[in-house]
C-alpha cells in the first residue's frame, strides 16, 4: 500500500473507527457466531453463515484501516499561505467558482466539500501555489484546464 498523507483530525477519525470495529462490533459478531454454532447443524444454520460472513467483512475492514494507519504520514497544516493537504481551496476552474479540499479519499468523511487527491492532475497543478496564482493542467479527457486559486483557508 502506498503512503497517504492525513491531517491529525483525519488520522484520529480512522483510529476511532478502528477501535469501534475491534472493541465494539467484532465482539458482538463473535458472540453471535458462537451462539449460532451452539445451535447444532451448521450446514442449514443461516444465522451461523450470516455471522461468519459478517465477521469476514469486519476483519477485512479492520485490516484495511490498520494498513492505512500504518502507511499514513500525519501532516499538520501550519499555514494557509499556500495550497497544502487538508486545506479548503476556493478556485475558479475554467470560469466556474468551486470550493474543495485537497487530500486523500479519507478526507471525504471529515468534510462537506468535494475532495481532490494531491496526486490528481488538479492536485499536482496547485499543490504549493499561493492564492491569486493561476495554473493549468491536462484533465483525464485531454482538455486543458485553467485553475485560479481565489482563497486558501482551514476547513
Amino acid at each position: 500500500m502506498k503512503s497517504i498523507t492525513l491531517t491529525p483530525e483525519v488520522y484520529q477519525n480512522i483510529e476511532n473507527e478502528l477501535v469501534q470495529l475491534r472493541e465494539v462490533k467484532r465482539p458482538i459478531v463473535v458472540k453471535r457466531l458462537a451462539e449460532a454454532r451452539a445451535e447444532g447443524d451448521l450446514s442449514e444454520n443461516g444465522g451461523y453463515h450470516a455471522a461468519r460472513s459478517e465477521l469476514r467483512l469486519l476483519d477485512t475492514q479492520i485490516k484495511s484501516l490498520k494498513a492505512k494507519l500504518d502507511n499514513a504520514q500525519v501532516a499538520s497544516v501550519k499555514s494557509t499561505d499556500q495550497v497544502d493537504i487538508g486545506l479548503k481551496i476556493t478556485a475558479e476552474l475554467n470560469g466556474s467558482k468551486t470550493t474543495f479540499v485537497l487530500g486523500d479519499r479519507e478526507f471525504q468523511k471529515t468534510t462537506d466539500f468535494q475532495v481532490f487527491g494531491p496526486d490528481s492532475p488538479l492536485g499536482q497543478a496547485i499543490l504549493g501555489k499561493k492564492s491569486g496564482t493561476t495554473a493549468t493542467y491536462l484533465a483525464p479527457n485531454s482538455q486543458k484546464v485553467t485553475v485560479k486559486i481565489l482563497d486558501i483557508s482551514r476547513q
